[in-house]
């Protein structure tokens, strides 16, 4: 065949040629050229007849074949080419056409063949040369017409579903720009069942609703909500918006919490008309009027009610919105909406309004003001929780007569989460003039205990009406959260001095730092014990339901990070865990010349004797873990077990959206925010690591006999795997597991003389904003606990207490938990000093694994991109800690033209920044 340079959709002479050739003489059809086309490609980009399409077939010309395009022969229709799709479409009664999800072709060509061959654009082709709407219209109707005249050819079922529970309908629903489509479908098809769901419970209605905003007044739009389709009368289309999905939301629902729509009185009024109920609950047990204002809330109109910072048309805009949320609310309740429906935390819709102008609307047409949450939390409590606490707000809600002394289940009011939050102090005036009063909670905490334990100075000076006796010490009150920036530093500013001479107090009993509240080392006693007792059961909930959508994934959990070696500082709010897949341990090899090659990574092969077994859909076409593959089904389960939040069942735990991670980050990470009695408001950071372990293997030059712990046990269990999948310059997934000894240095943690524990204890204390300040660079603020991390201070104090050094025999031969606070304190120095040693080198080298650089290894893009910037970060950091702790620096040898420079750099680390 001759090769074809390109595939426009022009006929070719020579193309036609070669193609009558190979039907009439048998050639090989699936051959491919330089260009990676075969015979088809070539046949249905050049609108061959039918007759060569069916000879073709006839002759076993494979779809699948993909061309140096990545282009499949299907792929290859071209702009107007329908006459094409029409006869491949003739051909699916005769062969099969199904794609790798499990559609037909006429599915393909409701999605992704649709779009070329009559221009369908979406967002993300908006470059993308395209026709009109109506000539994309008049296409899509000339398709249809050719199916119509001739239907007895075609085998056309609309309600086929692919492997997704997708039928045509729903995947036309689909469709950004036009509904020409469906109109087609509804119109002129019998037997249509609008009522199919898909895998999420999804109707097609429910798929349309998300696109809405495209379709928003068009002629299809409104004959489908009058009832005017054959298949979707009147009573049809009410029963349809009442159908709900797995989430338990209706088609109304979907409309309101899709941001693109525009949610209009109009619109509203056209669905709600049509039939739909406004007071279904979904599984959050939330209503349509719940969903409108979650909807809201990282909308601009959190703002609302503070415009000076803004031009005029973002306050119009601002004010556009909240008009059309007061009218959209006053037109729900007006059809049936209960202003009070509680959802399952027992939150009314008025608990999710930001606007005082919109609260105050809630509040004419019935709102209560007074109710209750199910921990018995006010709407004035909760207001205080938020993040951007308004005063105005709360004015508002005590003009109209909001009880200010609700006391929730653990005894709390609102005093003590003024405290816990450290609120402005101004809101303690307005609430004095309403009569609030100073109760203790169910710990007998006052609420000037509360700002005391916080160091909320301010707050406890309004609060406190204790004898003089009472919070006798109160040197921590002298730390607070300070922001110093870089020209300041530059120039040795006086502000930096006041800061360091504020921790002289400490300098002297730096032991002290381990006594005092939210700053001390956890003991995991009382309610701290019961939060680590309520986040283990959950991920072993999670767990569980993991191994029981995929039998192979039998898991063994593992505490990890500083809860699990004891060195968690200041609040139980962040927990790791190791998911060991024990399973893939035994099934896998390791490739051993290509790990070598990639220096701190491990590529898992099949072992032979199981490419047969079910597993094998776990690996790719070459044998090696697909890890993309195992996480994408971790994710899933995850992601669907938490939507239902059947997990969160304990009364002091809920779910915070949008904080679940995992595609391609090493971790599983989702927040949790408990609200209890010691811990009034506090979110709980959770990451799963999912891995392997292959008994006995570790990478070469690995150093295990100089660990405090029992080196053969360690190196029998061999190295951590971490199953992480990696991105590449396009962002397409790979696959390759992170070599960790994570369980090592545990083991080793655990072995270390006192006096190593404390100094790192306290090495990660005065990382605490409120001892070294943050430091701002044009555009930035960066914390030192970022920049410094755990990790690294940890790394310092496994070289310094390496036993076999002449440093660690002369200094700590002996392991006594009594060691004077003069050799603490130099021992907290050095850590600093150590790192300031490895970092003018450029290299912290990993205890077990000292080829491996723990500042450069599997760091972020944005890291990896800046590694002077971030080590110059870091020294200035390491110099404010030592001057701070009473060791003079020399800060002029901070390289502060490279801090600078990071102004004009576009990359920037959201895990950094605060």
């Amino acid at each position: 065949m001759a090769e074809v340079e390109r595939i426009d959709g022009k006929q070719s002479m020579t193309g036609e040629l070669d193609l009558m050739r190979i039907d009439k003489h048998g050639g090989n059809v699936n051959k491919q050229h330089e260009n990676g086309n075969t015979a088809l490609h070539l046949a249905i980009s050049s609108n061959a007849d039918i007759g060569i399409l069916r000879s073709l077939m006839n002759k076993g010309a494979q779809l699948n074949i993909t061309n140096n395009d990545g282009h499949t022969p299907l792929e290859c229709l071209q702009h107007g080419s329908w006459k094409t799709a029409l006869s491949l479409l003739k051909l699916e009664k005769q062969f099969d056409f199904r794609d790798n999800n499990g559609g037909t072709l006429l599915h393909s060509l409701m999605d992704r063949l649709g779009d070329n061959i009559w221009g369908i654009v979406r967002p993300a082709d908006i470059e993308v040369g395209h026709i009109g709407h109506v000539e994309q219209d008049e296409l899509i109707g000339l398709f249809w017409e050719g199916i119509l005249s001739e239907i007895h050819e075609y085998q056309i079922d609309l309600n086929l579903q692919d492997y997704f529970g997708n039928t045509p309908l729903h995947i036309a629903a689909n469709f950004w720009p036009s509904s020409k489509n469906l109109d087609v479908m509804l119109t002129h098809f019998d037997n249509i069942d609008p009522f199919i769901r898909d895998c999420s419970g999804n109707s097609f209605l429910h798929v349309y609703l998300t696109r809405h905003s495209v379709h928003d007044e068009t002629e299809f739009d409104k004959r489908l909500f009058q009832g005017e389709y054959r298949n979707l009368s009147k009573h049809r289309i009410e029963k349809l918006l009442n159908t709900q999905n797995n989430e338990m939301e209706s088609p109304l629902h979907v409309f309101v919490k899709t941001q693109y729509n525009n949610v209009n009185v109009s619109n509203l009024k056209r669905i709600i008309e049509a039939g739909s109920s406004v007071n279904l609950r979904n599984i959050l047990g939330e209503t349509v009027l719940h969903c409108l204002f979650r909807r809201e809330l990282e909308a601009d109109c959190d703002d609302a009610d503070s415009t000076s910072n803004l031009d005029l048309y973002e306050v119009s805009n601002i004010e556009n919105k909240i008009q059309n949320i007061q009218e959209n609310c006053r037109l729900l309740v007006s059809r049936g909406s209960d202003i009070n429906q509680q959802n399952n935390k027992g939150e009314s819709p008025i608990f999710l309004a930001n606007s005082e102008r919109v609260i105050g609307t809630m509040i004419d047409i019935g709102a209560d003001v007074n109710i209750t949450n199910s921990l018995g939390q006010s709407l004035l409590i909760s207001v205080v929780n938020k993040t951007d606490v308004n005063l105005d707000i709360i004015r508002f809600l005590l003009i109209k007569g909001v009880n200010v002394n609700i006391v929730d289940i653990h005894g709390n009011n609102i005093l003590h989460f003024i405290a816990w939050h450290g609120t402005n102090p101004d809101i303690l005036l307005e609430l004095n003039k309403h009569g609030v009063s100073i109760v203790p909670d169910n710990l007998g905490q006052l609420p000037c205990t509360v700002a005391y334990d916080r160091g909320n100075y301010i707050q406890f000076k309004h609060l406190c009406r204790c004898p003089k006796e009472m919070h006798i010490q109160r040197e921590h009150f002298l730390l607070t959260k300070e922001i110093i920036s870089v020209q300041e530093l530059k120039e040795n500013s006086k502000k930096f001095d006041v800061i360091s001479k504020r921790f002289r107090p400490f300098r002297g009993n730096i032991h002290e730092l381990l006594q005092l509240p939210s700053f001390g080392p956890i003991t995991f006693e009382g309610e701290s014990n019961l939060i680590k007792s309520v986040v283990k059961d959950l991920v072993v909930a999670v767990c569980k339901k993991i191994t029981e959508k995929h039998d192979f994934f039998s898991i063994t959990l593992v505490e990890s990070g500083s809860v699990s070696e004891k060195t968690k500082v200041n609040l139980p709010n962040e927990f790791d865990f190791l998911c060991i897949f024990e399973e893939l341990g035994k099934i896998c090899f390791i490739d051993e010349e290509k790990s070598d090659r990639d220096p701190g990574y491990a590529y898992l092969k099949l072992k032979d004797e199981y490419k047969d077994h079910a597993c094998k859909v776990l690996f790719d076409d070459n044998g090696y873990l697909d890890t993309f593959e195992i996480r994408d089904r971790i994710y899933t389960v995850i992601d669907n077990l938490f939507l239902s939040q059947e997990i969160f069942s304990h009364p002091n735990i809920s779910y915070v959206q949008d904080h679940f991670k995992g595609a391609n980050c090493p971790t599983f990470h989702f927040t949790i925010l408990w609200q209890g009695c010691m811990y009034k408001h506090l979110k709980i950071d959770i990451d799963l690591v999912p891995a392997c372990q292959i008994m006995g293997w570790w990478p070469k030059n690995t150093i295990i006999n100089s660990l405090y712990c029992d080196a053969q046990k360690i190196l029998d269990e061999g190295a951590v795997l971490m199953i992480q999948t990696e991105l590449d310059e396009d962002n397409n997934p790979y696959s390759k597991q992170r070599i960790s000894a994570i369980r090592a240095e545990q083991s080793h943690m655990q072995g270390l003389p006192q006096i190593a524990i404390d100094a790192y204890l306290l090495s990660k204390i005065v990382c605490n904003s409120r001892i070294c300040p943050c430091l701002r660079i044009p555009h930035k603020l960066f914390q030192p606990r970022d920049i410094l991390t755990s990790y690294m201070l940890k790394t310092c104090v496994f070289h310094m207490f390496d036993p076999t050094s002449e440093y660690t025999k002369n200094k700590t031969e002996s392991k006594s938990n009594v060691h004077n606070e003069n050799d603490l304190h130099k021992q907290v120095i050095e850590i600093f000093n150590k790192m300031l040693q490895f970092l003018r080198a450029g290299h912290l080298p990993s205890f077990v694994f000292p080829w491996q650089n723990v500042l450069t290894f599997n760091v972020s893009l944005d890291y990896s991109d800046n590694d002077n910037f971030y080590n110059t970060l870091r020294i200035a950091f390491i110099k404010m800690v030592l001057e701070i702790l009473g060791e003079m620096q020399n800060f002029s040898a901070i390289d502060f033209e490279m801090l600078m420079e990071i102004e004009d750099n576009s990359t920037s680390n959201s895990d950094i920044s605060d």
